[in-house]
């Protein structure tokens, strides 16, 4: 935890059978107020043949954060079919819900605030919100217009349509205050086809055909792809379940990039973390810097990496790393990124 800077977080992978205790440490280390999410990894398809009862299919990705108050998270931008683009003096936008509130269990009895008459004039674009609301019995109903005159001078008289599913009356997403306040730019206001007036939410998109959205606690990337990232550098079947480099890529992706991002990998291994890094940097311009840690343990005698002459773990991280980036200088020719790194160990007795 000393480790973290205040709005740092921590990425954990691990498997059921050491989960619970994992969340227990972790909430004494962190606070329970601090756990941000579990990620499921969805990593085997088939499932683990290996398993006695049921296949497990993923691992767990747990994720704390040293302050969860000011651990901040980037967007996803996620492409999207967009069945009809428009722009207004803002930004393009599609057509999104109603301005009604599809959830059944939100009604004019137990959300009675939410459930007002928009009096709106096409024309010059005015609009007032009128509670009209009055009881029938033990329930609430919108009730008759209150203002005639506003229907004589144009105004169009917009309630939020009735919910014959459920027989219940519907209420707006957004109280008095946010209509009047944000209706001319977030809201579209159409005719519908029966001639009923109405609005909709406008679905913005920043960038063409492009959605800024939060990321979910899902990744389906199959482990087997580690061991196809060494394969392509050339590297064989060195390590029994390295992680695959798009893994540590998207877990990067969620947060915000900055120069001084530090991204460290206690265990460092087969050197993914290292190779992901470095391409994420060559992909979008980034200055993240990372350390890996890995115990100078030897190599058992027999093994294929032994007999290929590497004596330690070490060595083969540090080879790993050193064939990634020189995959990533080769693949993006005119980059300016830092591929290059150093080597700290520690003396005996240290």
């Amino acid at each position: 935890q000393k480790l973290l800077r205040q709005d740092g977080v921590i990425f954990i992978s691990i498997d059921d059978n050491e989960e619970t205790q994992l969340r227990l440490i972790c909430n004494e280390v962190f606070g329970e107020q601090n756990f941000i999410s579990r990620i499921v990894w969805h990593n085997n398809r088939k499932g683990r043949q290996q398993d006695p009862h049921i296949k497990g299919t993923n691992e767990a990705i747990l994720v704390y954060a040293k302050d969860a108050t000011v651990v901040q998270f980037a967007l996803e931008k996620r492409a999207c079919a967009v069945k009809k683009l428009q722009v207004d003096s803002i930004s393009q936008f599609e057509k999104g819900y109603p301005l009604h509130n599809g959830t059944a269990d939100f009604h004019i009895n137990n959300r009675p605030t939410m459930a007002y008459s928009i009096y709106y004039h096409p024309e010059s674009t005015e609009a007032l919100t009128i509670d009209e609301k009055v009881r029938q019995g033990d329930e609430w109903i919108i009730g008759p217009p209150t203002r005639p005159d506003l229907l004589k001078q144009g105004y169009l008289r917009i309630l939020p349509k009735f919910n014959a599913k459920y027989a219940n009356q519907r209420v707006w997403r957004w109280s008095h205050k946010k209509f009047l306040r944000e209706y001319r730019t977030e809201l579209l206001f159409q005719i519908e086809r029966d001639g009923t007036p109405y609005f909709y939410g406008k679905n913005r998109l920043p960038e063409h055909n492009t959605k800024h959205v939060r990321f979910k606690n899902y990744i389906a990337i199959d482990s087997g792809r580690g061991k196809l990232d060494l394969k392509n550098l050339g590297i064989p079947n060195y390590f029994e379940k390295p992680k695959p480099v798009d893994l540590i890529v998207q877990l990067l992706e969620m947060l915000p990039e900055s120069e001084d991002m530090i991204i460290l990998d206690f265990f460092a291994g087969s050197g993914t973390t290292a190779q992901a890094v470095m391409r994420q940097n060559a992909l979008d311009g980034g200055k993240r810097s990372w350390i890996l840690v890995q115990i100078d343990e030897e190599i058992a005698r027999g093994k294929p990496a032994h007999r290929a002459g590497f004596r330690t773990i070490s060595e083969l991280t540090k080879h790993r790393i050193e064939l990634g980036a020189e995959q990533i200088r080769l693949g993006f020719p005119d980059g300016e990124q830092d591929l290059g790194f150093r080597i700290f160990g520690l003396e005996a007795g240290e």
